[in-house]
């Protein structure tokens, strides 16, 4: 009797903590949806900018101030999107892969568009890359790309703040792991007699599984949230150039000269084209009206020296 009111007790305890949310849908996000009775979260706040000095175009780069996330207790998930353009393409190739690197980061993505030697006419390199820098050295990485040499053509920042959500999932995933230690030391109660408790038991153990596997689905999230909140996305496309620079008079009459030349050379070489193009059919032609001319000639030589012997013949018979 004893034992069975220590579980009745167990009971409204664990009824009280509340039942287990059900598992999120395929199509939800990555973390689930908290409790009904969660307070609603406020608008995220908009991120804190400061201007640090740089040589964007004709203006300054507008950086978030980033600051680790122990010491702001906001968790902030960045991403940076940015076209690059350079002369010195392979140098920036290594530059920005070295720059990652030194900056603690890593490359998700690296793809470069070379020459294609069987074409003739060729087009100007362009690369792309995906990193994952580290938050706190983001803003350095920027201005480190900037001191380099690239022209920054554009560049696309934003911030979203994590926090109302790394906080709800946090906390539900304390509730997850205080209502499996009650269900485990209610388990471990009616363990004690397992014939008289064996339906409750398979349920507990039921329940039990699903609070387990939501616990996992939850700390999943909370991992892959903090990989994000420590580390930014960096998406760059690079793209290769050549400087303009003021043209002399020298170089116009040069150009306009070989401009010409080209074009001469151009018409000669059309000319021969056609020439050489039309040449097997002149030929072949030639050859047929040379034959068709032996051919006559033969057929009146031999006309002609048929009609002399018969005259011969009539002069010997008189």
């Amino acid at each position: 009797m004893k034992r069975l009111m220590a579980a009745l007790a167990c009971l409204l305890l664990l009824a009280s903590c509340g039942a287990p949310m059900s598992a999120p849908s395929a199509s939800a996000p990555a973390t689930p949806t908290p409790p009904a009775s969660a307070p609603a979260a406020p608008t995220p706040p908009v991120a804190d900018f400061a201007s640090l000095p740089g040589d964007l175009g004709e203006s300054f780069l507008p950086l978030p101030i980033l600051t680790p996330s122990g010491e702001s207790g906001r968790r902030m998930v960045y991403s940076t999107n940015m076209q690059l353009q350079t002369s010195e393409f392979m140098e920036g190739w290594r530059l920005l892969l070295n720059t990652a690197a030194e900056q603690g980061g890593f490359h998700t993505t690296a793809i470069l568009n070379g020459h294609d030697i069987r074409n003739e006419r060729q087009g100007m390199r362009s690369a792309f890359f995906v990193f994952r820098i580290p938050t706190e050295n983001l803003s350095e990485f920027i201005l480190t790309v900037e001191r380099n040499n690239f022209n920054i053509w554009h560049l696309n920042q934003s911030a979203v703040d994590e926090t109302q959500r790394f906080e709800r999932t946090d906390n539900w995933l304390e509730d997850l792991l205080e209502e499996e230690q009650a269900l485990l030391d209610l388990l471990e109660i009616f363990m004690e007699d397992e014939e008289a408790f064996a339906d409750e038991i398979i349920t507990l153990t039921a329940h039990l599984s699903d609070v387990r596997r939501m616990i996992n689905e939850l700390s999943v999230s909370q991992a892959v949230l903090m990989d994000d909140v420590i580390y930014s996305t960096v998406a760059i496309e690079l793209f290769e150039v050549i400087e303009s620079r003021p043209i002399t008079t020298g170089e116009r009459f040069q150009n306009a000269f070989t401009v010409g030349i080209n074009v001469m050379i151009m018409m000669l070489s059309g000319i021969l084209v056609a020439v050489l193009s039309v040449s097997p059919i002149v030929l072949s032609v030639v050859l047929i009206a040379m034959l068709i001319r032996y051919i006559l000639r033969y057929i009146k030589r031999t006309r002609k020296q048929i009609k002399e012997n018969r005259d011969n013949g009539h002069g010997s018979d008189m």
